[in-house]
């Protein structure tokens, strides 16, 4: 297909070490019902041979734009893709994702239809590292539903976003302060000044495995997390945005400016836990999934509520390993073989 002159959509992808999961989400959004597109990926540095597959990309696809650059890390890829990217909309998919194939049709169609949404998201069907659906995720819709949920989480999925470019741009895009939590911050800042948005049906497969988290990547963004809060917090009540500032500040260091105490960082780095647990837990992956719920109860013992939230993450890990065993039994999941 002949590249436009100038695309609607760009679909931008930063890639780093993406194998074996990159064929299958290019090969997602070339794909797509909807044409008038280019795909803008940003290989990090990769020595995987994804930058193999890229050039193979390229040469297939002439809507395919492959930037290469020294390995700097996701958020400066990202924000390098969405930099140079010449769509009046932005498109977000992971390298390890899968775009279900009229997702842009969809999200075009309704910012197309609601010229006061700067971004639309969606829902996703969560695999495991092989493939295999193990729970479909909706998230709220409505704009008052979404600024709720964001004083206190993420309601969108980064691989299903699709953001005006002019509203991206007015906010300052991603900031590669962030190395973590860079989507969050952004999406406050977004939902701060327009209107946002989620489809009520899936959009993409989002793969979860077990090498692209560790406790020390939930850790990091549970800093960032609260970080973000933060500042969005000053910025709502008219203060200062430290994340503003040409000097560079560590984490401890906004912490200390912006009053995160030690308590509010052990409580996120459980909420983060809970969470990666039950995922995994519901992909199958229970070795892992039973360090991680030992982590937060062990991280729980060090709050000063008697024990209370202690006793809501084993209720939660009951219900979520309930869950599971319900599914083996009506068939959903195949019983492990016990071997002799």
């Amino acid at each position: 297909m002949k590249p436009a002159a100038s695309p609607l959509v760009s679909v931008v992808m930063p890639v780093h070490d993406a194998l074996p999961y990159l064929d299958e989400a290019i090969e997602s959004v070339a794909g797509q019902t909807y044409g008038h597109l280019e795909i803008v990926t940003v290989d990090d540095g990769s020595t995987d041979g994804s930058s193999e597959t890229l050039a193979r990309l390229q040469a297939a696809d002439s809507r395919a734009r492959v930037i290469e650059q020294p390995h700097a890390g996701f958020v400066v890829a990202l924000k390098h893709a969405c930099d140079v990217a010449r769509g009046t909309y932005l498109a977000r998919l992971d390298a390890d994702d899968v775009a279900f194939p009229d997702r842009i049709e969809r999200q075009v169609d309704y910012l197309e239809g609601h010229p006061d949404i700067a971004l639309v998201g969606g829902g996703a069907v969560f695999v495991d590292a092989n493939g295999k659906e193990f729970a479909t995720v909706g998230y709220p819709t409505r704009r008052e539903e979404l600024v709720a949920a964001l004083e206190t989480s993420c309601p969108f999925v980064h691989s299903a976003v699709m953001m005006r470019a002019d509203a991206y741009r007015s906010v300052g895009g991603y900031r590669t302060v962030f190395p973590r939590a860079e989507d969050y911050d952004l999406w406050l800042r977004l939902a701060e000044r327009f209107s946002v948005a989620n489809l009520d049906v899936p959009v993409v497969r989002y793969r979860i495995h077990t090498r692209q988290t560790t406790l020390a990547t939930v850790d990091d963004q549970a800093r960032w997390f609260l970080i973000a809060q933060a500042a969005h917090r000053a910025r709502v009540a008219g203060g200062r945005d430290l994340l503003d500032d040409a000097e560079a500040r560590s984490w401890s260091q906004l912490f200390d400016d912006y009053g995160i105490d030690a308590e509010t960082f052990t409580s996120a780095r459980i909420d983060g836990r809970v969470w990666h647990a039950k995922t995994l837990t519901r992909a199958g992956a229970r070795a892992a999934a039973r360090a991680v719920w030992t982590e937060a109860e062990e991280l729980a013992g060090q709050l000063r509520d008697d024990g209370r939230r202690r006793d809501d993450i084993a209720a939660v890990r009951r219900a979520v390993e309930g869950e599971r065993r319900r599914r083996r039994v009506r068939g959903l999941v195949p019983r492990r073989r016990r071997t002799k």
